[in-house]
């Protein structure tokens, strides 16, 4: 299992900084997921950029469930989902209503789900109001990932490889 070290990070089939000091633990069975989302952390602005790619299933938030449950106690982080590149979604209006009824794993940080399709905003929106529903924090909902960015006031750049 590849350690990352805090800092800045590329995607998941980067170099991983095998030498440094770990504080996050990246899990292999999302490792081995660089065909369905990319991974990157900034652990000095405590941020998460998870985008997704191609097919949007069910079993990609599962995957997501695995790192959240690894990191479970650790230092909470501010999520940004981008869905830009998604181009196919199957996923059910149950399922989203089931999600929606769970807590968040960083409790009382910020989420962005980055979502330009209109039929995907429409999910995204219902998990949301589920969320709320149960008094949680919702999601943010934006359409340019520019615009994640600047709600947690960093830059795609905070992202780049260390």
């Amino acid at each position: 299992m590849a350690a990352w070290q805090a800092g800045k990070f590329g995607p998941i089939g980067a170099t991983r900084n095998e030498g440094r000091r770990a504080t996050f633990r990246l899990p292999e069975a999302i490792a081995s997921l660089s065909d369905v989302f990319d991974f990157k952390l900034n652990g000095r602005r405590q941020a998460i950029l998870v985008s997704f790619r191609g097919e949007l299933a069910e079993e990609d938030f599962a995957r997501l469930d695995v790192l959240g449950k690894e990191h479970k106690g650790g230092d909470p982080y501010d999520c940004i989902f981008d869905l830009t590149a998604v181009e196919k979604v199957g996923i059910a209006v149950d399922f989203v209503a089931k999600r929606g009824d769970l807590p968040q794993v960083f409790a009382d940080r910020q989420r962005i789900y980055v979502v330009p399709q209109e039929d995907l905003k429409l999910l995204v929106r219902l998990y949301a109001a589920y969320q709320d529903k149960r008094g949680w924090r919702p999601p943010a909902i934006v359409e340019k990932l520019e615009d994640a960015f600047a709600m947690l006031n960093i830059h795609a750049a905070d992202f780049d490889a260390g």
